[in-house]
């Protein structure tokens, strides 16, 4: 009973669509917004390489122009002629040529190679063109995300064994994706695939190639990475105490998703504000001295003090909803909160307490009285439910 809503969900007419056609389409079917995904993924990565290596050589990852003006004019040939060096270096490096437009590297894929596009050689084309690009050289920056974006719907399709039109049609979707995450356009994207790339807007085209545009497009907009390592204070140790030294850290890693988000299409993608949700996995390392109170001897009238060590490692995993509120440029708040699964694992060391034997009277540590079952009636391993709530002010690298 309680899985019949199950079976009727997979009865519905799309599933038992899906279900009824060749298994080589309906990995095609699967393949294309994953290539749209992909394809976004990989554009927002590499305009943000392009931005990072402009402001190592011009000092701004904006208006380029303005702040070449400002600079001695030794540095202006300075620049660019690093950046030419920097390109050899990468041609002796790859021993192959870098040259060529990316978009004709495409067309011939489709036309004489049945769609095979090699990912490892777009992504040394896609590193020489942002080594030009941010040096200062006349090249636009779309050229590396076609590439890159129809390099992997090719590796999609050869990987699950896709052949003939439809893998040409994977390459059109990850240059459509790409064109989409350069200019904010997924309609434009899709006609350059269509009309450029495959030359035909034959309806078994035009389906695939939309919808991977315009998933590019959302990807590359709404989704963000961020990563965050924090390291405890740690505490002066006291002489009675100091079994292991007082520290720890912790590493969190979270992929959100904006749910309002606007950005113009003639500028780079620009920091995100607003409403998300995200998911996120964290590992913290926490180790202090502390000490209980307890009772002893033959009728537990003894009273000792028990000093030890204990290291509390943690794993986890969230589900979280917040709010991001841009300052300036660099600075922003962050309001957070969600729920997840925690698993710890408790180690103590030089404790002479025995919960069999002595009975515990008070605990100096608040964290020693929540975890001390476990610590003696679980081996130290425990998983229970997370919360996580806080508000943070955030700088942006």
């Amino acid at each position: 009973m309680g899985l019949s809503w199950v079976r009727q969900f997979a009865d519905w007419r799309l599933f038992a669509s899906l279900r009824a056609r060749p298994p080589g389409e309906k990995r095609f079917l699967l393949l294309v917004p994953l290539t749209g995904v992909a394809t976004g993924f990989a554009s927002v990565a590499l305009i943000r390489l392009l931005g990072l290596v402009q402001q190592l050589f011009w000092g701004s990852r904006h208006e380029l122009l303005q702040h070449a003006l400002l600079l001695p004019a030794w540095q202006r040939f300075a620049i660019p002629t690093i950046g030419g060096a920097l390109l050899g270096l990468v041609i002796l490096i790859a021993r192959q040529p870098v040259g060529g437009h990316g978009t004709s590297g495409i067309i011939e894929a489709v036309a004489q190679r049945s769609g095979f596009l090699p990912l490892g050689r777009s992504l040394i084309q896609a590193c020489a063109n942002i080594i030009t690009v941010g040096s200062g050289g006349s090249l636009g920056r779309e050229g590396s995300l076609v590439r890159v974006g129809a390099a992997l719907g090719s590796l999609f399709g050869r990987r699950f064994n896709l052949g003939g039109n439809r893998l040409n049609i994977l390459v059109g979707c990850g240059a459509a994706a790409g064109i989409a995450t350069a200019y904010n356009a997924p309609i434009g994207g899709a006609l350059f695939a269509l009309e450029v790339v495959l030359g035909n807007f034959a309806l078994e085209s035009f389906g695939p190639i939309v919808v991977a545009s315009a998933i590019g497009t959302v990807s590359s907009g709404r989704w963000s990475w961020y990563n965050e390592v924090g390291v405890k204070y740690f505490e002066p140790r006291q002489p009675d105490t100091s079994f292991i030294g007082s520290g720890g850290f912790k590493a969190k890693t979270e992929l959100r998703y904006y749910l309002k988000h606007k950005r113009g299409s003639h500028r780079p993608i620009k920091p995100m504000d607003g409403m998300y949700l995200a998911a996120n996995a964290f590992y913290t390392y926490n180790s202090f001295n502390t000490q209980i109170n307890y009772l002893t001897g033959n009728n537990n009238t003894e009273s000792k003090t028990d000093c030890f060590g204990v290291r509390k490692t943690a794993w986890g995993a969230n589900l979280v909803f917040g709010w991001q509120k841009s300052l300036s440029r660099r600075v922003f708040v962050d309001l957070y909160g969600g729920a997840g699964v925690r698993l710890r694992y408790v180690r103590d060391t030089h404790k002479e307490y025995d919960p069999d034997r002595d009975i515990l009277i008070k605990s100096i540590d608040v964290n020693i009285r929540s975890i001390q079952d476990e610590v003696n009636s679980k081996d130290g391993f425990s998983v229970a439910p997370n919360l996580t709530l806080g508000v943070r002010l955030c700088y942006r690298l």
